[in-house]
């Protein structure tokens, strides 16, 4: 079986298993979150603005000094890589007739916070759609690991991948 295709399966079972747990949890569900968890929220909705605006020196507020990005490319793991994506991901975005990126779910657990987030927009009449979950543990209030799984494939997606991969 291809590769890519276990590590796509494990990844999303993983993220979908913790985003289950901090449900379960739920403690921003029935609305009685922490002053921690709500700040926790608070930066990671700060984030995806910082994104949107391309505001490379917000991330210095938001992201911890020793920060580790699970899942950039190697040399780009760190806080200053992260500026980097940052940059590259607003740079691409602005090109867009239209974009906006939204969180869908947004949940926190102490320092844990789950976020499946929505990206839609359009380009030279060509609509463009994305949904990407994110897993964050916080440290003194500042994003300090992140993993993700950018882009989730449509169920066609899969279906036609594991398909190719079975033939």
């Amino acid at each position: 079986m291809n590769r890519y295709l276990i590590q796509a399966a494990i990844i999303s079972v993983l993220i979908l298993s913790f985003a289950t747990v901090l449900i379960a949890k739920g403690s921003n569900i029935t609305g009685k979150m922490s002053k921690k968890e709500k700040a926790n929220i608070e930066t990671i909705t700060n984030l995806l603005k910082g994104f949107e605006e391309g505001n490379i020196e917000q991330v210095n507020s938001l992201v911890h000094e020793d920060f580790v990005n699970h899942h950039a490319p190697e040399g780009m793991q760190d806080r200053e890589g992260f500026k980097s994506i940052v940059a590259s991901v607003h740079g691409a975005f602005s090109s867009f007739d239209t974009f906006n990126l939204s969180p869908e779910h947004l949940f926190a657990k102490g320092d844990y916070v789950a976020m499946l987030d929505l990206g839609e927009g359009s380009k030279n009449g060509k609509e463009y759609r994305h949904r990407d979950i994110h897993i964050f543990i916080m440290k003194d209030g500042k994003m300090f690991e992140h993993w993700n799984s950018f882009g989730l494939p449509s169920a066609s997606d899969n279906l036609r991948k594991f398909m190719e991969a079975t033939k």
